[in-house]
């Protein structure tokens, strides 16, 4: 639920017209599972008072869209929340991305792609994939880490959220 239009959040009927496509088309989508983040804004009534993620539907529906995902549901889908984190650890050189020419704007983009992910799973960990490995909360991961020592990666200081080196979180778990 939202209570206000909010960055990122488009009615179905927008959505749909910013990508030239058919409402019935997202709707199809969200029935089918391929569309999770659909909310429902409590200052609209009926089928005005439902929106949708456009970036998740734009990927989700794009046919020629990318084989990739953009930098910010790659980071949501991971748990880091904010994009700014995944754009520090690329930019940072701690995470690779690939450079592809968004099909719609026509502009260079970064993405992160099956091959860049691997690299980012290889090397980290976040409370959300913890959690999805090892059927728990991600509430009860936290303290357990600080209570180990493991304190969140930053080596040059900056913050990026809440993510741990695999190597590190994974011993405090396994043992």
């Amino acid at each position: 639920m939202i209570r206000q239009a909010q960055h990122g959040w488009e009615t179905i009927a927008k959505s749909a017209q910013r990508l030239k496509l058919r409402p019935a088309e997202i709707i199809r989508a969200i029935w089918q599972g391929r569309i999770q983040r659909v909310a429902r804004n409590v200052q609209f009534a009926g089928y005005a008072s439902i929106h949708v993620y456009h970036e998740e539907v734009a990927q989700a529906l794009r046919c020629e869209g990318p084989a990739a995902l953009s930098l910010e549901l790659f980071a949501k889908s991971v748990g880091l929340g904010q994009q700014v984190f995944l754009n520090r650890l690329v930019r940072n050189g701690h995470v690779p991305s690939t450079e592809i020419r968004n099909p719609r704007t026509k502009a260079v983009q970064r993405y992160i792609t099956k091959e860049d992910a691997a690299v980012f799973h290889d090397r980290f960990v976040t409370l959300r994939t913890l959690a999805k490995a090892n059927g728990t909360t991600w509430q009860s991961l936290a303290p357990r880490l600080r209570e180990a020592g493991v304190l969140p990666f930053s080596p040059d200081g900056a913050d990026y959220g809440n993510l741990y080196l695999r190597a590190e979180a994974e011993g405090v778990l396994d043992g």
